[in-house]
């Protein structure tokens, strides 16, 4: 079934739970993707994914009609996000307990492809989280600046900033973690 965000926010409004089902089956799996991705932790994304879209609910009268449907459900979603990050203060973003080595099992070579991975990971949790979050919006769903100011609550040109920042953040983590990988791998 193809959703027409307009007419599903309209019917929704008026309290049609079917033209909100819609929504939900279009948008709850980039949502949860994309919280995912934040968090690097899957209960968690799921859970802030079915906040999201209770919060959808409540305040789809609240959507303004100069913000795309998609656009404002992230920006909820990020809000989710942002706020369990303020209340904990912290987040684990990457489980150390899986790299730790045990005595009483013998640990095979991991291939170069989940070392890369697991770098990539470590390098993008290192970010500031709203860093992440826009470079995430940015980059793996397609928003452009303005976009993404929306739904940050910024402005396009902070958002720029960010992104940039974030790259170049990202880069230097990771081309360290990578070279301390590349002389551990030289001294074995």
């Amino acid at each position: 079934m193809a959703v027409d965000d307009g007419l599903d926010v309209a019917a929704a409004r008026q309290g049609n739970h079917a033209a909100f089902d819609a929504i939900v089956r279009h948008y709850q799996d980039r949502i949860a993707l994309y919280l995912l991705r934040l968090l690097n932790d899957p209960d968690l994304a799921l859970d802030l994914t079915q906040d999201t879209f209770v919060e959808a609910f409540r305040g789809i009268h609240t959507l303004r009609s100069d913000m795309a449907l998609s656009a404002w459900l992230y920006r909820i979603a990020t809000h989710q996000a942002m706020r369990v990050y303020r209340r904990n203060r912290i987040i684990h973003w990457l489980s150390l307990s899986r790299f730790e080595e045990s005595d009483s099992v013998a640990v095979d070579a991991p291939d170069n492809a989940v070392i890369d991975r697991e770098l990539v990971n470590s390098a993008f949790h290192q970010l500031p989280r709203e860093r992440a979050a826009c470079l995430l919006l940015h980059v793996k769903e397609g928003f452009n600046y303005e976009e993404v100011a929306a739904i940050m609550h910024s402005t396009p040109e902070a958002v720029r900033k960010r992104i940039a920042r974030a790259k170049k953040q990202f880069r230097t983590s990771y081309n360290a973690a990578n070279s301390d990988r590349v002389k551990h791998r030289a001294v074995r």
